[in-house]
C-alpha cells in the first residue's frame, strides 16, 4: 500500500505491518504513510487493525536518528526545531484520529517500544506485548529536555499507569520490561512470543465480525465519558446508546434475538 507499510485483510481486520529499517524511526514521511494507510483503512469501514512491526526486535524506536542526525547537520540544531515540531504535529494528528476513530486499533508489541514508538502504542486502544524481547522507556525528557508530545500521550499514560508512575517514567528515562508494563496497566496482555501474532489477529478479526464491527466507533465515544463528571458521563452513554439503537445494526440483530428467542423459547444465559 506504501514504500514502508504493508497492510493484509482477514476477515474484516487488517495487519498493518511496519518496515522502515532498520528501527521503524519516526519521520514526518512516515507517519503521513501511516496516517494514509489509517484514512484508507476508514473509508474502507475496516472494523478492527493490528499496529505491528516487520522488523526482527524492535515495534519502533521513535524519532528516526539518521533523519534527525542529517537535518541538525544541515540546518542547525536551532533551526531544525521547525521541522521535529512537524514530526510531532503529525503524530499528534495520527495518535488523536486512531485513539478517537472507528477502528479498534490493536498495537501487537513484539520488539523494543521506545520513546514516539511507545507514544504511538499508547494511542492503539489495546495492547498486546511479548512475554520476553522487548523493552519500553520515554527518554524524551532526559535525552531532549521536553517531555513526551505524541498525540496525548501523557494523558494516556496518566490514565493507564497513574499520575506518580508517569511522572516517575518520563522523568526518570526508565527502561522497563513487559512485566512491569503489565502491572502499570500500559499492556493490557502478556503472550509468548511464538503466539503473539496469531493472538492479535484473532483478536482483531473477532472484533471486526458485524454486528460488533458497526458500534466501535460508539463504543469509544461512550469511553470518553471516563473523563467527565458522573453526570456528563451518564447522559454521553443514554446519547451513544440511543444512537446505536436507531443504526443499521440494531434492527438486524433484534430481529434474530426475536426469532431465536421468541415465545416460548428459554432466555438465553445472562438476560431476564
Amino acid at each position: 500500500m506504501s514504500e514502508h507499510i504493508s497492510v493484509e485483510r482477514r476477515d474484516g481486520a487488517a495487519i498493518v505491518t511496519m518496515r522502515h529499517a532498520p528501527v521503524n524511526g519516526l519521520t514526518p514521511a512516515f507517519v503521513a504513510e501511516l496516517d494514509g494507510v489509517r484514512r484508507k483503512l476508514e473509508a474502507d469501514g475496516v472494523g478492527a487493525a493490528v499496529l505491528r512491526s516487520g522488523l526482527d526486535t524492535t515495534f519502533c524506536a521513535g524519532a528516526d536518528a539518521t533523519w534527525v542526525a542529517q537535518g541538525v547537520s544541515d540546518a542547525g540544531a536551532a533551526a531544525f526545531v521547525a521541522e521535529f515540531e512537524t514530526l510531532t504535529a503529525r503524530l499528534t494528528a495520527l495518535a488523536h484520529a486512531m485513539h478517537d476513530g472507528p477502528i479498534l486499533w490493536i498495537a501487537e508489541i513484539g520488539g523494543h517500544c521506545v520513546a514516539g514508538g511507545l507514544e504511538l502504542a499508547l494511542a492503539c486502544d489495546l495492547r498486546l506485548c511479548a512475554e520476553i524481547g522487548v523493552t519500553f522507556a520515554l527518554p524524551e525528557l532526559r535525552m531532549f529536555g521536553a517531555s513526551p508530545t505524541g498525540g496525548g500521550a501523557l494523558q494516556y499514560l496518566a490514565r493507564a499507569a497513574g499520575r506518580s508512575r508517569t511522572i516517575a517514567l518520563v522523568t526518570s528515562g526508565e527502561r522497563f520490561g513487559p512485566a512491569e508494563a503489565l502491572t502499570w496497566r500500559i499492556v493490557d496482555e502478556l503472550v509468548p512470543a511464538a503466539a503473539l501474532a496469531e493472538r492479535a489477529s484473532a483478536r482483531a478479526i473477532a472484533v471486526a465480525a458485524q454486528p460488533v464491527a458497526g458500534a466501535i466507533a460508539q463504543l469509544k465515544a461512550a469511553l470518553r465519558g471516563a473523563d467527565l463528571p458522573l453526570d456528563d458521563a451518564r447522559s454521553l452513554d443514554r446519547r451513544v446508546f440511543i444512537e446505536q439503537l436507531h443504526g443499521s445494526a440494531f434492527p438486524s440483530g433484534l430481529d434474530a434475538f426475536a426469532r431465536r428467542f421468541g415465545r416460548g423459547a428459554a432466555p438465553p444465559k445472562g438476560t431476564s
